[in-house]
């Protein structure tokens, strides 16, 4: 009997879309997940050694390495509602949940630069602070409507999903649905906008930019989530992050990507040995993507093309114990990796 399913804070739209295809066509293969609590996982690994497995009763989307996890490794062409949606036998018995499953996937893998997709709205709904059971209703809205005309080969934003909405429902209920994305699009916006001006500003002690051959490195002190982005609007090719806890992001902005790999070896090398932690690990394991159980302070997000960004703790993680390393020793571990980039 399933009474819990675990999801990364602030979910994307593969966990909201996998989360709503297990309540809608799971139960027979899942009893109890029809009405199972939504819990978020914050730690970015389970504590003492377990695994999903010690949870019979939870099913783990999106996070603790279970088979719903597509941060898993050899699982970069898969999202969590992919993996879902194959569980349930959906790809090739329901053809509107597979257009929409794929979608999703391609979304989730490559991003969004349109910021009215409703993959980007979602993020800046919890940005916003809304509620998750309000969130996940206003994604429903939309699903529920593309889903009863066969799914549509577009990605849905705003004024497609109005549309879709008005003529499964009725227009006013469409109305509320596109204003409260449209207030959040117009939130992040300002907050963005209020990021690029702060770091723009002569005396501003946020950030410190350093050279590192061609590449330059941000350097960033603080707890504004838009700053990162902010940073590389401004021409930054790398941005590294702490906040007030401690905790440390690593992010890129390049074409073609920067593979972090071998920083990524160095960083969980050190914390290990910082912490007197004995060093069993083999070379392969230690640049591994994803979260280590040896080391799991530190998770190197994996993509076909290499480890584009490390995160200790991150928005979907944000209860990971802060690193020991300090921000200048992860920078100078950066800049001899990238050395004569």
């Amino acid at each position: 009997m399933i009474t819990t399913i675990f999801v990364h804070a602030r979910p994307h739209i593969d966990e909201l879309l996998a989360i709503l295809l297990l309540r809608i066509f799971g139960e027979a293969k899942y009893p109890g997940v029809k009405t199972a609590e939504v819990k978020f996982f914050t730690t970015g690994s389970l504590p003492d050694g377990k695994t999903y497995l010690d949870f019979p009763e939870a099913l783990f989307l999106g996070c603790g390495n279970s088979p719903f996890d597509e941060h898993g490794e050899n699982r970069h062409d898969e999202c969590c509602a992919s993996l879902v949606a194959k569980d349930l036998n959906l790809l090739g018995n329901h053809p509107a949940i597979a257009k929409i499953v794929g979608k999703v996937l391609v979304q989730d893998q490559a991003g969004s630069k349109d910021g009215n997709a409703v993959s980007s709205v979602i993020s800046k709904l919890h940005a916003d602070k809304v509620a998750f059971g309000a969130i996940l209703g206003w994604y429903y809205q939309v699903f529920m409507a593309e889903l009863n005309v066969g799914g549509i080969d577009e990605v849905i934003g705003l004024d497609n999903g109005y549309a879709l909405i008005a003529d499964h429902t009725r227009p006013m209920q469409a109305e509320i649905w596109k204003t409260t994305g449209q207030n959040a699009v117009a939130h992040q916006t300002e907050r963005f906008n209020a990021a690029k001006r702060a770091l723009k500003e002569k005396d501003q002690s946020f950030m410190t930019v350093i050279s590192c051959g061609k590449l330059k490195i941000a350097r960033l002190l603080c707890d504004d989530e838009d700053m990162p982005s902010a940073a590389k609007y401004l021409g930054n090719n790398i941005v590294v992050k702490q906040d007030r806890r401690g905790n440390i992001q690593i992010l890129t902005n390049t074409q073609p990507p920067i593979d972090l790999r071998k920083a990524l070896l160095t960083i969980r090398y050190l914390e290990q040995k910082k912490r007197g932690h004995l060093i069993e690990e083999r070379e392969s394991e230690l640049t591994k993507g994803g979260t280590l159980e040896a080391v799991p302070q530190w998770h190197g997000h994996e993509t076909e093309k290499g480890i584009i960004a490390i995160y200790n703790g991150s928005l979907t993680a944000p209860d990971v114990e802060p690193t020991i390393l300090t921000l200048d020793e992860v920078i100078e571990i950066i800049k001899g990796c990238l050395a004569g980039s």
